[in-house]
């Protein structure tokens, strides 16, 4: 019943979503690839080294953060891709935490708006090594790439992953 609820959430959220995926796009049947057109940006994998497919929501001390995490098995590389939003300067976090100050605060306004697009890194706060990382501005949007991913990787969709082109706004 779990799942099913779980489903049926996350198809909610993924009404507004506009990722385009394009069967028989790549020549080689062992390939699949993702296309990130905000940032710039591709990743083309193999079919046959995807260990895992995750998504999972968490916060840092500034962003809300959903993430979708493939795992390619073998080459000590995980492909990472992001949506993240700001909590606002009044958030509170649990625990014995203050309330939050964002540095996002004291950007200037014509920065904000590349911040949706770009993979934010902090160093060396944020280094993750061995990680491919990617961002997308909506949510909705990483949601949706999950679910295709996902379906497509565990058979409950046709074709399954090779081939295929997943391209996120």
């Amino acid at each position: 019943m779990k799942s099913f609820l779980l489903l049926l959430a996350l198809s909610l959220v993924t009404v507004d979503a506009a990722v385009q995926v394009q069967n028989n796009a790549l020549p080689n049947p062992k390939l699949f690839g993702l296309r990130f057109s905000g940032a710039g940006g591709e990743f083309i994998g193999k079919t046959e080294l995807v260990g895992s497919v995750a998504l999972q929501k968490y916060v840092t001390a500034t962003f809300e953060i959903t993430e979708l995490n493939i795992d390619l098995t073998g080459i000590h590389t995980q492909l990472r891709i992001y949506s993240s939003e700001p909590l606002k300067s009044s958030s509170v976090l649990p625990g014995d935490r203050n309330v939050v100050t964002n540095p996002l605060d004291r950007l200037n306004p014509k920065l904000t708006g590349k911040l949706n697009k770009l993979v934010y890194k902090d160093y060396p706060v944020t280094t993750h090594a061995k990680t491919l990382e990617f961002k997308v501005a909506s949510q909705a949007d990483l949601v949706d790439l999950h679910a295709q991913i996902r379906n497509r990787w565990i058979g409950a969709t046709n074709p399954g992953l090779g081939r295929t082109l997943f391209t996120v706004p």
